[in-house]
């Protein structure tokens, strides 16, 4: 029966262990849980940056895509009579 004891011992220290394990187990899949939902919401506010800076690019090129070429166009007519107002740049 001390054959029966040690073995009900280790036992017994195999499941402290295990559970020890377990424990351990728990709070780091806690940990990693909660990084995934900061890296998610950090990721979805770049992605919301991302979609307002290129919308602002967008909205700035479509603007001097229309503005630049009428503005060109006003500079050259007030200064047709004019040939020699912008003869040392080089276009």
């Amino acid at each position: 029966t001390e054959e029966w004891r040690r073995f009900q011992a280790d036992l017994q220290t195999a499941v402290v262990v295990a559970n020890d394990i377990k424990v351990e187990a728990q709070q780091e899949l806690r940990t990693l849980r909660r990084r995934l939902q900061e890296e998610q919401e950090q990721s979805a506010r770049l992605a919301s940056e991302l979609e307002q800076i290129q919308g602002a690019r967008y909205t700035i090129t479509h603007e001097l895509n229309i503005a630049l070429p009428s503005t060109l166009l006003s500079i050259w007519a007030l200064n047709s009579n004019n040939p020699h107002l912008y003869s040392n740049i080089n276009l």
